[in-house]
């Protein structure tokens, strides 16, 4: 065992130490459970957000139908019905050998751990770089093609749409649908991406996933998922409105990320100075 000499102030001022360090450290906790509230909040909200945007539309005075589809609901009257096999096709990725990657070459393999549940892209730590002789190329993801989880990696990732980023260099791993054969003149990219990422359409298609250890889904199943879509134009007006909804989300989170970390360091500061006799309490005791 190891022995560490240690300074006590007397007694007294220990009491006093302890009784300002609980009462001005559950204020800072209470503080940061109100900021991971509002992070909480704001998830919830967002989710809301997209949901009322791709199967209501965005004018809440909009005449409404039977959409025909459980999980939809009414809908507007003018939107229509589409299986989604009549408008993309998803593509199976490459069984790539997980023997033939280090942590040397250009590609890295993109899979589900790249996935955050919300729809966007997390780099993995560490990547692993393909170094097999036999790079099969049509399997290269090009910045902005949109992917679609296939496997339950996390609770919720099933049908989870990502965009392959800018400037970087993945291979499709079989677990991803990749989107292809999109019909550009019914179908919008930006708002399959939203709809994808729905709660309401990812619950309808992690229903199709099926697994003892994980879950896997797959493209036919995928594709059967009914849904209803607004005109193309009305389409691409809500996709940038959900686009723009999310960057303030963003924002405020980031926020409330920050405010948490500040007050987290604080914390910890409050507490090193004040058992290190750094700042007298002895005037700040709270009553008891």
């Amino acid at each position: 065992m190891m022995c560490f000499p240690v300074i006590l102030p007397p007694k007294e001022d220990q009491l006093a130490i302890a009784r300002v360090l609980d009462h001005e450290t559950a204020k800072i906790d209470a503080l940061i459970a109100e900021e991971q509230r509002l992070i909480e909040l704001l998830q919830e909200k967002r989710q809301a957000v997209i949901s009322q945007a791709v199967t209501k539309g965005l004018n809440p005075d909009a005449p409404m139908k039977d959409s025909g589809v459980e999980w939809l609901g009414e809908v507007p009257e003018h939107w229509r019905n589409f299986r989604l096999k009549a408008l993309f096709a998803l593509k199976h990725g490459y069984a790539f050998d997980g023997s033939q990657f280090s942590e040397e070459r250009e590609y890295a393999l993109m899979t589900p751990g790249n996935f955050i549940e919300t729809g966007g892209f997390r780099r993995k730590d560490p990547e692993k770089y393909y170094v097999g002789s036999d790079m099969p190329s049509e399997f290269v993801l090009q910045g902005g093609e949109m992917l679609i989880a296939m496997t339950e990696q996390a609770p919720g990732l099933v049908g989870t749409a990502l965009i392959a980023p800018e400037g970087e260099h993945y291979l499709h791993n079989q677990r991803l649908g990749l989107v292809t054969r999109l019909k550009a003149e019914q179908l919008d990219t930006s708002f399959l991406y939203w709809l994808m990422n729905s709660p309401a359409l990812k619950a309808k298609v992690g229903v199709t996933a099926a697994g003892q250890k994980v879950r896997h889904t797959s493209p036919q199943k995928t594709l059967d998922n009914e849904i209803c879509l607004p005109p193309l134009e009305e389409q691409r007006i809500i996709a940038q409105a959900l686009f723009e909804a999310n960057e303030r989300c963003i924002k405020l989170t980031e926020n409330a990320c920050t405010s948490i970390r500040l007050l987290v360091e604080r914390r910890a500061a409050l507490i090193s100075a004040a058992v290190t006799g750094q700042i007298d309490v002895r005037g700040l005791v709270p009553e008891a």
